[in-house]
Formats: C-alpha cells, structure tokens, sequence
C-alpha cells in the first residue's frame, strides 16, 4: 500500500487520467519489482511536461539514451544465439527491424504505456500520447530505469517477454528472417528504382491535422503512391511494400 500512497502524492496531482489504483497495477503487474518510483516517473515524464509544469520531475530523454543502448545490446546478443551461420549484414538489417520506431510503438501499445505518459498541454491537445515517437521513446525509458535499478538480467527478461507477448498479439514472429524481408521493403524499393530509373524514390511529406502525415512516393518523377499515417517513417516503408507488390518489381 505504500507504493500507491507514494503515487497519490507525487505523481497524481499532475495526471488525473486514471487512478491510483491502475498505476500502482502498472508498476506491480507490468515492471520488475522494487523499482524507486522516482525512476518510473522520470521515464514516464515527457520533456513538455518537464517545461510547462512547476514540478521538479526530470524528463525521461536520459533513461531513453541509455534504454536505446541496452535494447541494441540485448537484442543483437539475442539474435547472434538465434541465427547461428546468418551474416552480419542480415543480422543488423533484421535488428533495425525489431528495434524501429513502429515496433517499439507497438510494444509500448501493448503495456498500454498512453494511459501513464506525462505530457505537457500542447502535446496533449495533438494527442501526444498516440504519436510512435513518444510512445517509442517512452518504451526505451522504462528499460532505462529497469537497467539501473536492476541490471542486465532483469533487463533482458523484460524485453524478451515483451517481445514474446507482441508476437502472439501480432500473429508474427519478429526475430524470423522473413520479417526481415518485409521490413527491408524500402531498401530493395531504392535498388530497384536505380535499376529501372536510375535514380532514387523520391518521398514527399506534409502534416496534416491531429498529428497525422501524408506521404507521397514518386519514382521517375512520377507519383506511385500515398498514404496517410501518425508516423512518416512507417508510411515510407508501407509505401515502397505496396509499390513493390503491385509493380511486381523484382
């Protein structure tokens, strides 16, 4: 009980989203126990949070470095025990895949990190809490403070049941070689282009209202294709996926 009066002290005057209740569930259920809360609230701290509020709360930009940092660590050590014989080059690409801005959205999707995130007016107003960057950011963080406070093991643990809980959502394995493939859609898009145009595709992008982008892919100058989405890189990757399948370039 002492962890939930602790959060009804220094954390909800600030964020009245949710209850006592449901983050104290959050931090039991979800994260390694015994982590300070001082820490879980940096990592949940938004930097424009830390500007507009009067609060000594430190933002999560640090814990995010170093949550980046151990990601890369655990899952290239996981995928060099995985892919025995597989070469560096596809090692690395299929790493890029499992660490990106949307999948790191989506595994902070799935502990459902939106309902926690402290974010300053504006950003809530642009809906903040929905945007893959954030919630990416967010997600490295919170293995930030799980690093400090309890090491490499205890990290490792985390992310790999993380990673494990997103694929039976996802119907996907994420550390198959086949994801690789898909995610590597804007690679062979470039090649490709070159190939047949001798140059590179070019993306357009412009922000539309409530924190949306749309995308356009022109190749030889000419538009292939458009999207509209919360995140420009994924709409990049999207883009080269469908103008490949349907110009069956190959």
């Amino acid at each position: 009980m002492q962890i939930t009066q602790k959060i009804q002290t220094e954390f909800l005057p600030f964020h009245r989203n949710f209850s006592s209740k449901e983050l104290a569930g959050f931090v039991w259920d979800i994260l390694p126990k015994s982590l300070h809360l001082d820490l879980i609230l940096e990592a949940l701290t938004h930097r424009s949070f830390s500007h507009e509020s009067k609060s000594n709360l430190a933002d999560n930009e640090r814990l995010e470095f170093l949550g980046d940092s151990i990601l890369q660590l655990i899952i290239t050590e996981e995928l060099f025990k995985r892919h025995k014989g597989v070469n560096e080059g596809k090692l690395s690409k299929l790493r890029s895949h499992l660490v990106n801005e949307n999948t790191l959205c989506l595994l902070a999707q799935n502990l459902e990190l939106h309902k926690y995130i402290l974010l300053g007016n504006g950003e809530l107003k642009g809906q903040g809490q929905s945007k893959p960057s954030i919630l990416a950011n967010t997600f490295e963080a919170i293995l930030g403070a799980i690093y400090l406070e309890k090491g490499l093991d205890e990290s490792r643990k985390f992310i790999l049941v993380q990673y494990k809980a997103l694929e039976k959502n996802q119907g996907q394995d994420f550390f198959s070689l086949e994801s690789m493939l898909e995610f590597d859609a804007k690679s062979r898009l470039q090649e490709l282009s070159q190939k047949v145009f001798g140059e590179l595709p070019e993306y357009k992008s412009r922000e539309l209202k409530d924190g949306q982008f749309e995308v356009q892919c022109l190749l030889g100058g000419k538009l292939q294709a458009k999207k509209v989405g919360p995140s420009k890189k994924q709409l990049m990757q999207d883009l080269a996926k469908q103008i490949i399948e349907e110009q069956k370039l190959s």
